[in-house]
């Protein structure tokens, strides 16, 4: 069996994938170190989620995070940060009142 997909994962562990499935998906993550991981990690995600605590993203997250705010070097530049104005904070306006 292939690892199980993110969207496997997640319905195994809401209890939605088919029973069937559900059998075959349990005997795999007892075998794959990457999907029981992926598993746990759902798992922890949850329960800091009850608490009102996020859990800190990890590397993988927070490194493809940050490069959303990059801009792509061109050929012979460094690797320059995103327009300042894109990243500032915009304010939120209340509803206009008739």
């Amino acid at each position: 069996m292939t690892c199980l997909s993110t969207e496997e994962l997640a319905a195994l562990f809401d209890g939605r994938l088919p029973r069937a499935r559900a059998v075959l998906a349990r005997a795999h993550l007892a075998a794959c170190p990457r999907c029981a991981s992926e598993i746990h990690r759902l798992s922890v995600a949850l329960e800091a989620a009850e608490r009102g605590a996020a859990p800190p993203p990890s590397a993988d997250l927070r490194e493809r995070a940050l490069a959303l705010g990059r801009v792509p070097a061109r050929s012979g530049d460094a690797e320059a940060p995103a327009a300042r104005e894109a990243l500032e904070p915009r304010p939120v306006l209340p509803p206009e009142r008739d």
